[in-house]
């Protein structure tokens, strides 16, 4: 009897804890949940089977604080009527709702809007059917800010109101991992210390709703930046570019650098302490200085200009100390040059550029967008393509580089080939050398580099030369250049005469005549002359015939530093082009 009796009241005291278990775990004044945050639109959601005859509908709301209903919305077929509750961004989502079904509620709340909501069906002045919505309102609070200082903490706080209305709030990073969570009543408390760049992006705050609801979780996203964070940008080599500091003041500036497209450590490149006034700078960029835009260093705000070559790409790190504050600024930087060489049968034109992490895309073009070039690579970071020696009105133009990175920025490299110049008036024709008094082609190739012009390059002697044909380091024709006031001149040009501007002295014919016998002389010892010269070797040698003079020079290639001992002689000094010959005749 006792056995009875005690197995009777476990069993009676189960099911009291079982019941009073359940209508704590389940509230049955909702049969939906909806959260949402303040200003953003909201739809709560009562959808029926389409209804015939007279149908109306009835919202209305009821605050946690308050135990009685207030008229929010009440329409029929025929019009709709906002009640003392409503708010002027309150609507029904579908005005021909009697046909749809669709009885939903849309508006923009505010924290007060929390709370019930009955949807309540009425067909025929009887209650058909009553939907009652718990609309919960979430806060998310981001400490310091949005835009966060490097090395802070960021601090991501959830709460949902009523607590009720959820089972659990997390957040997600970025990259999609939880974060790890205090939590508390109604939501919870997130922390990641030491912000970095790489923590910048959109983190996400993931509601659970409690009960039966008809969204399995709400989302909601915020989108948080780094203060200082890495800027990419391209230049070509040799341009004048800006390496941005933070916009704040401070009591010293450091620059480091990592080198393009390696793993190496960073290094320090520059340092400026305003009050000390005192700078260290790396002999490695010695073209880098404290003078960008907006840089007043002694004030305590800092940019650097920096004209790069093409290894002077890579990550520069600007960080400016305020007492024990730091501020940091990245900067991504690629470069690109276009170097052209010459082959035996091509001018190649070759792409350069680094920090290939960041490129997105090489290509080269031709202004003719209609033709289509070849493109080959002798190695990462290099684009090269050929233009035929000789260029024709099809080949010659302007060749372009364009470098595109991977945030849509472009650079671009242009290289422009030049045609040869057409037979006009201002045609140089050449005397002397091996060029058969030809003229000059302009550009002209030697020694695998182009000349525009007449040159001194690879000899001696500073006589001015060209070349009678586009390629001298294939063809090896060249001739020599006459003096300014001959440039325009259609037929070959000799050498001044050695006696020419002696006889524009003399004032008539008889005197002339006077000087036949010393001429004479003149020319027995010239004669004389000559024949020693041809016995020690040297290589060059006059002749007189009927006052014409011929000249045997070197050949370019053949740049020989001998003494003067004759009539011309090497020096390998550039002369101007009036500068006409004055050796000749020593």
């Amino acid at each position: 009897m006792e056995f009875r009796w005690l197995l009777f009241v476990l069993i009676s005291s189960s099911v009291v804890i079982i019941t009073k278990s359940q209508t704590t775990t389940k509230d049955p004044d909702w049969s939906d949940v909806v959260v949402t945050m303040v200003g953003t639109e909201v739809t709560l959601p009562c959808v029926d089977w389409p209804l015939m005859g007279s149908v109306s509908i009835n919202w209305k709301m009821k605050s946690p604080s308050v135990d009685h209903w207030k008229l929010v919305l009440s329409a029929n077929e025929r019009q709709q009527f906002s009640g003392a509750a409503s708010k002027a961004s309150m609507r029904l989502v579908d005005s021909n709702f009697q046909e749809t079904g669709d009885f939903s509620l849309l508006f923009v709340p505010k924290m007060e809007d929390k709370g019930r909501y009955s949807c309540l069906i009425i067909q025929q002045e009887k209650k058909l059917r009553e939907k009652i919505i718990l609309l919960a309102v979430l806060t998310v609070s981001i400490f310091p800010s949005a835009t966060l200082p490097q090395h802070s903490t960021l601090r991501l706080m959830a709460d949902v109101s009523p607590a009720s209305a959820i089972s659990e709030v997390t957040w997600l990073s970025p990259g999609g991992t939880p974060l790890r969570l205090a939590k508390r009543t109604g939501g919870g408390v997130a922390k990641l210390p030491q912000i970095r760049p790489t923590d910048q992006g959109v983190y996400i705050c993931q509601v659970y709703p409690k009960g039966n609801s008809s969204t399995h979780m709400f989302p909601f996203t915020v989108d948080l930046r780094v203060d200082g964070t890495q800027i990419s940008m391209a230049s070509l080599t040799q341009t004048p570019l800006t390496l941005a500091c933070p916009p704040k003041r401070g009591d010293y500036v450091l620059l480091f650098w990592k080198p393009p497209d390696s793993r190496n450590t960073t290094t320090l490149v520059y340092g400026y302490d305003r009050w000390r006034d005192r700078t260290e700078q790396s002999k490695t960029h010695a073209q880098l200085s404290l003078d960008g835009p907006l840089s007043t260093p002694k004030e305590g705000f800092f940019s650097f200009l920096l004209s790069p070559g093409l290894n002077d790409g890579g990550l520069y790190m600007c960080e400016v100390f305020l007492n024990d504050n730091v501020f940091s600024q990245r900067t991504l930087l690629s470069i690109l040059q276009v170097k052209a060489r010459h082959s035996p049968s091509a001018l190649v034109l070759t792409c350069q550029y680094t920090e290939r992490s960041q490129v997105k895309r090489v290509v080269w073009s031709h202004q003719n967008q209609s033709r289509t070039l070849k493109w080959s690579s002798s190695g990462p970071g290099r684009l090269s393509t050929e233009v035929p020696l000789s260029p024709t009105q099809d080949t010659a133009g302007n060749y372009t580089c364009t470098m595109l990175l991977r945030n849509g920025q472009a650079v671009k490299a242009v290289y422009t080939v030049k045609l040869p110049p057409k037979d006009t008036h201002t045609v140089l024709h050449t005397f002397g050398g091996n060029g058969n008094r030809q003229a000059c082609v302009f550009p002209f190739v030697f020694l695998g580099e182009t000349y525009e012009g007449c040159t001194t390059e690879g000899r001696s002697d500073g006589y001015r030369w060209c070349s009678t044909t586009y390629n001298f380091d294939k063809d090896k024709k060249y001739g020599f250049c006459p003096n300014r006031e001959n440039t325009e001149s259609t037929t070959s040009v000799s050498p001044p005469h050695p006696e020419s501007n002696s006889a524009s002295l003399l004032p008539s014919l008889s005197a002339l005549l006077l000087l036949v016998p010393l001429v004479a002389a003149v020319a027995g010892v010239l004669l004389w002359r000559q024949k020693d010269i041809s016995r020690r070797g040297i290589e060059q040698s006059l002749s007189h015939y009927s006052g014409e003079v011929e000249n045997i020079y070197e050949n370019p290639e053949d740049v020989r530093q001998t003494s003067p001992q004759g009539s011309v002689y090497m020096d390998l000094k550039p002369r101007g082009q009036d500068d006409v010959y004055e050796e000749l005749d020593r």
